[in-house]
C-alpha cells in the first residue's frame, strides 16, 4: 500500500480535491470535539511523499499519532528524507521553535486586544488559548531537553 492510500485509509469525510490532492477530517488534537469542516489539506507530489496541513494548526505529529502511523510513513520506502524522521518528536530545530513561539504569542496577543476591546471569548476562544499554553510549554519541554 501506498503512503497515501495508507493514510488515506486512516482518515474520515476524505475527498478528492484532483490531481493528488484530498481534503479530510483532521483527527489531530485542536479538534477534540470534532472537524466539523474538513480542515486537513493532503496532497502527494511526483515523488510519492504526502504532504500534510492542518488549517487549523495540527502539527504532522499529531496527526500522525491520531492515526496511528509515523511521520516517516509519509515518504515511501527508500526515499532519502525518510530516515529525518525518527520516531521521536524532538526533531525540532531553533527556527522551528522560534516559528512556534511567534505565532503562538500573535495568538495570545490577538485574544488579549479582543478582551481589552469589551469582547466576550467563546469556549472556542479558550479552548484555542489552552493549545497555546500547551505548545509553549512543550517549546520548554523540548528546550530543556536539549
Amino acid at each position: 500500500m501506498s503512503p497515501l492510500q495508507n493514510l488515506l485509509s486512516r482518515l474520515n469525510r476524505v475527498s478528492d480535491r484532483g490531481r493528488g490532492k484530498y481534503a479530510a477530517a483532521c483527527p489531530g488534537p485542536v479538534h477534540e470535539h470534532g472537524d466539523r469542516h474538513p480542515s486537513l489539506s493532503v496532497r502527494e507530489v511526483d515523488d510519492g511523499v504526502v504532504l500534510l496541513k492542518c488549517w487549523a494548526g495540527c502539527s504532522i505529529y499529531d496527526i500522525a499519532d491520531a492515526v496511528g502511523i509515523k511521520v516517516r510513513d509519509l515518504f515511501p520506502n527508500g526515499h532519502a528524507d525518510r530516515r529525518r524522521y525518527d520516531d521521536s518528536r524532538h526533531a525540532w530545530n531553533d527556527r522551528d521553535l522560534l516559528y512556534l513561539i511567534r505565532r503562538e504569542l500573535c495568538v495570545i496577543l490577538t485574544t488579549y486586544a479582543r478582551v481589552i476591546d469589551g469582547q466576550p471569548l467563546s469556549s472556542a476562544d479558550m479552548e484555542r488559548v489552552h493549545l497555546t499554553i500547551e505548545r509553549l510549554n512543550r517549546v520548554l519541554e523540548v528546550t530543556r531537553e536539549h
